[in-house]
């Protein structure tokens, strides 16, 4: 639906317009690669590292991170990222019939590899959720731009992504779009804010209307299973919820505050060239003892401070920032400028939560974002 929309014909240039020789933001990235490279080869002279983990820390880090250079490459016309976008779209609409599966089954498909540490089931699975987080801000972000009002039409999605958000339990989710979405209206143009101001009043007017909708129909018929399974719900978002106030309380935040504290010792033992690659935690809390992969440590950010010490930290943060950096100084932006924001403020707010760059899926459009925002910046300067 995006193919004739002018913000989408005037946004790619083609190669003969924009020049793409290496810059000076795209050395440190370069560095960030090598370094890893040489932290894998090392890891095959120490005995106490898992080549395999070893292995699947510089694929993760280090391979993946070439599709940064690959976005800058490839795309070249306008129909590439036109493409690109009608392939993610359709991707987060076929999320919806997950949602619809685990409303149905009463668990969301494959959502028993992240259990709950408080009561209650994910009706969506922990990366649907998170493809759905980038989809809602893109297609908001989108609507907000958008003169025609013909794509109005596709709103409806809107709520049903984030009605799937909200059932995957997934907290750190719920905190990541609703940060990334305030600053992507901080920085949206004062008649852009004026619009989403006004246009609110219909959306919180929509969902009031759903709610009392939910409730009425649980009250006309008390004590059926309906009835019942909106008790549940309500009561265990409540729970999932009020969970935010009791960290010591819940399992998940005291074993992730743990795990990150024996990180914390081993980052002071070894600040500037880290532990290396391939290695394991040892979490001991009572007669509770086991080896966590550094990969699990459930914060990208710190797992790779922890392996790879300030020298392999330091190169990363700065690419990131100076890539960002430059994105918000872009002086004439397009609308698609402030999803990029929107997408890397939320990847930079998930992976303090979870290991987004040491999962394939989720890590890669990490990489891929930070090529775009390169891509754009460039394009205006030319």
């Amino acid at each position: 639906y995006l193919k004739n929309t002018h913000s989408i014909r005037t946004l790619t240039p083609t190669l003969s317009q924009r020049k793409r020789g290496i810059r000076a933001v795209d050395w440190l990235l370069i560095v960030f690669i090598f370094l890893v490279s040489i932290y894998f080869l090392a890891s095959f002279f120490d005995p106490n590292s898992d080549k395999d983990l070893a292995f699947s820390a510089w694929k993760n880090y280090g391979f993946y991170a070439l599709l940064y250079f690959a976005v800058i490459i490839l795309l070249n016309k306008k129909e590439h990222l036109v493409r690109f976008l009608k392939f993610a779209l359709a991707g987060a609409i076929g999320i919806i019939f997950f949602i619809i599966y685990g409303i149905i089954s009463g668990q969301g498909l494959w959502s028993e590899f992240t259990p709950l540490s408080t009561e209650g089931v994910r009706l969506l699975a922990f990366p649907h959720a998170f493809y759905l987080t980038m989809a809602v801000l893109t297609l908001g972000i989108f609507l907000v731009f958008s003169l025609a009002k013909k794509y109005r039409k596709y709103f409806w999605l809107l709520p049903i992504w984030i009605f799937g958000i909200i059932g995957s339990m997934m907290r750190h989710l719920w905190i990541g779009l609703a940060l990334s979405a305030f600053v992507a209206i901080f920085f949206l143009p004062k008649e852009k804010r004026l619009f989403l101001k006004n246009y609110a009043g219909k959306i919180i007017f929509g969902a009031a209307t759903v709610i009392v909708f939910v409730f009425y129909l649980s009250a006309i018929i008390p004590n059926s299973k309906i009835d019942q399974r909106i008790d549940y719900s309500v009561e265990v978002l409540g729970k999932r919820t009020a969970s935010f106030s009791s960290f010591s309380e819940d399992e998940s935040f005291f074993w992730r505050g743990m795990l990150w504290l024996e990180a914390g010792e081993k980052i002071r033992e070894n600040p500037l060239v880290g532990i290396g690659l391939g290695k394991k935690l040892s979490l001991e809390l009572g007669d509770y003892q086991d080896l966590v992969e550094v990969r699990n440590v459930h914060n990208s950010l710190l797992a790779i401070l922890l392996q790879g010490g300030l020298i392999l930290f330091l190169p990363l943060i700065a690419f990131v920032f100076l890539t960002l950096k430059s994105l918000v100084e872009k002086k004439e932006k397009e609308w698609i400028d402030f999803v990029l924001i929107a997408l890397a403020v939320n990847y930079l707010i998930v992976f303090l939560f979870q290991p987004y760059l040491e999962t394939n899926l989720l890590g890669i459009f990490f990489w891929i974002i930070l090529g775009l925002i390169r891509f754009f910046v460039g394009y205006s300067k030319k």
